[in-house]
């Protein structure tokens, strides 16, 4: 890989995170396409078998349910959720685990008492997610994590949030008290943000993000890590 051309491209997404949304989608589908076409180039293990034939979900799917990759696996559709950590952020990985927040561990545990059905009405889509792996570009944009979500992933932010609802020394999460850490996984931790968005359904609406450090991850014979193709052109046309 050309690094002198890698280092400029991640130079040029400094900053992402602060552009309007319309213009981070924008940028962010190249990065999602030189992801898929990675994840193409080596495979990704599933089903004792390295899958490929990844392509862009609908405009629907990754709105409503978080799908950002699909393709066919023993006659059945699968799906892939895209990640890409900006150069100057963290390397952990993360999700909303709670969208909207109801506020309180107490009102959190009231709606739990009515079953998986109410519990349903408070998870994010990002913690709903219904597919197979979470492939996450590292914030060196060198190495592609591919995480099985169903079995790495998810048990880990539910793990997680159990953790602070059911930890009597724990603080509310609210504007005044916004990160809990987990005593149980060194460096994960729970944040208490209001969306930022300025329209859609969710807009100034309370949710909990969930981070999880890739420590967790290392070792575990389940997640595979493979090398980012070369750079291509399309990349230098945003």
């Amino acid at each position: 890989m050309n690094h002198e051309k890698l280092t400029k491209l991640r130079e040029s997404y400094a900053g992402f995170n602060d552009l309007p949304i319309v213009e981070r989608l924008r940028r962010s589908n190249p990065i999602e396409n030189w992801i898929r076409d990675t994840m193409n180039f080596h495979g990704v293990p599933w089903g004792g078998e390295l899958v490929r034939g990844w392509e862009q979900c609908s405009a629907t799917d990754d709105r409503k349910l978080k799908r950002d990759a699909q393709t066919t696996f023993q006659s059945n559709l699968i799906y892939a959720q895209i990640k890409f950590r900006q150069p100057d952020s963290g390397t952990d990985v993360g999700c909303a685990i709670l969208q909207p927040y109801p506020g309180s561990r107490r009102a959190i545990k009231q709606i739990a008492q009515g079953g998986k059905d109410e519990m349903i009405k408070i998870f994010a889509r990002d913690y709903k997610f219904d597919g197979i792996i979470y492939a996450v570009l590292d914030n060196t944009w060198t190495k592609l994590m591919l995480l099985p979500f169903q079995e790495c992933v998810k048990p880990n932010y539910t793990r997680l949030l159990k953790e602070w609802w059911t930890d009597p020394e724990s603080s509310e999460l609210n504007n005044y008290n916004r990160v809990f850490r987990s005593k149980e996984m060194p460096k994960a931790e729970l944040r208490w943000k209001k969306d930022s968005g300025k329209r859609g359904y969710d807009s100034g609406v309370e949710k909990i993000l969930c981070y999880l450090p890739i420590s967790i991850f290392t070792g575990d014979s389940r997640v595979t890590v493979v090398d980012m193709i070369d750079l291509p052109d399309y990349l230098f046309g945003v």
